[in-house]
């Protein structure tokens, strides 16, 4: 099951063709890196792992343990460096499943917002988020209603080919 088969069975609405907003999304650098995590014992990583407001588990793409093996903490400060540096420009989508949406202001209903693209150091895998939203345009106190609805996390490797191939889906859905 996809998280778009999940939002499919939830919302009767969810579209089989996607609107994308226009503008990559800034990368939250949290997503390779976070402070201390690698100096916890067990013990705190436990604690950690029931705690389901910790960054440790809505962010960091490393608690997946297959993931943190491929991966030194070099690495993964210099994935983190990376996204930090990385800021808001214009995409190019060539595919029919897709429409660009140029201004967010006037979205309605789902839609997506996506990060520019990472790659390793050595160019061996790539990494892209994608953030899905409903927006119905009720307004309070000024506030829009942009409502996130759930995170994914694409990890790429790329095979000896020179082909790309889907090595792992990190989805988390905060309804």
């Amino acid at each position: 099951d996809s998280i778009f088969d999940t939002f499919r069975r939830n919302f009767s609405d969810f579209p089989n063709n996607y609107l994308i907003y226009g503008k990559f999304r800034k990368w939250d650098s949290r997503r390779f890196w976070l402070e201390d995590i690698q100096h916890l014992s067990a013990d705190s990583i436990m604690r950690i792992e029931n705690d389901e407001h910790h960054p440790y588990n809505f962010i960091y793409l490393f608690s997946d343990t297959s993931l943190n093996q491929l991966f030194s903490n070099a690495e993964k400060r210099h994935l983190s460096q990376k996204a930090s540096n990385l800021n808001e420009k214009k995409i190019f989508i060539r595919n029919e499943n897709f429409e660009i949406a140029n201004d967010i202001n006037t979205i309605k209903g789902y839609f997506f917002e996506a990060t520019e693209p990472i790659f390793d150091s050595k160019g061996l895998f790539a990494f892209i988020d994608l953030y899905v939203f409903h927006n119905d345009f009720h307004y309070t106190n000024g506030i829009d209603s942009k409502q996130l609805l759930g995170t994914i996390c694409i990890v790429y490797q790329k095979q000896s080919s020179g082909v790309w191939k889907k090595l792992k889906v990190q989805s988390l859905l905060t309804l």
